[in-house]
């Protein structure tokens, strides 16, 4: 776990020392932000609504070709799902709450002089889980013990983005490749789930 915390930290001094980097280089660096639309890829599990949640973070964008770039992000991000629930006459809903660090690494290519596509991998780490039920006769959030989740989490990444002189705006869709659950008592209550969401974000250039 270790490791794993080492490499978020020099991602993280990477995408920051970017600045200073961006007179010397064909780099630009800032700062990003928008709206998550999560839900869980469940095989055998229906009744589930999108949960709206948020990410905010850094991006670095690496030109290395006439159409050709690397970006680098660290983000956090709200992830989970929702369950509408209808029990013996009392009716609501549950969220599920994920709170992960972020590090996508996008490879883009531009279509046009503004619009790219991006594809690339990414890698969480779960820094904190809570739960939030509302109802008819029940009103109540917590923290969930984060033993019964699993700390990292990867998969595939995909998007477009649109960039002008100082700000970009961009969709993005986060698959998820592996399961998030540890515990047995995780797994038998979200049947080998993992992370989809969907993602609007809009970015400003730090760097000149």
């Amino acid at each position: 776990m270790n490791k794993q915390i080492m490499a978020y930290v020099a991602t993280l001094i990477l995408i920051v020392s970017a600045g200073p980097m961006a007179r010397a280089q064909d780099v630009d660096a800032g700062v990003k932000g928008g709206m998550n639309f999560s839900t869980l890829i469940q095989n055998e599990i229906d009744d589930q609504d999108m949960r709206l949640g948020w990410q905010a973070g850094f991006y670095s964008k690496i030109r290395t070709g006439e159409r050709f770039f690397v970006m680098p992000e660290i983000l956090f991000s709200t992830k989970g799902v929702k369950y509408d629930y209808d029990v013996l006459g009392s009716s609501g809903d549950l969220k599920l709450n994920l709170y992960y660090i972020d590090v996508p690494v996008m490879f883009g290519f531009h279509l046009t002089e503004h619009l790219a596509l991006e594809v690339g991998p990414y890698g969480s780490y779960l820094v904190d889980a809570g739960y939030k039920a509302s109802g008819d006769d029940l009103n109540d959030q917590d923290d969930l013990d984060r033993d019964n989740f699993k700390s990292f989490d990867y998969g595939l990444a995909g998007g477009l983005s649109y960039q002008l002189e100082s700000f970009m705006v961009g969709a993005r869709y986060n698959y998820g490749l592996a399961e998030i659950a540890e515990s047995d008592l995780a797994d038998f209550t979200l049947e080998n789930s993992r992370n989809s969401v969907a993602q609007l974000y809009v970015a400003f250039r730090l760097t000149d």
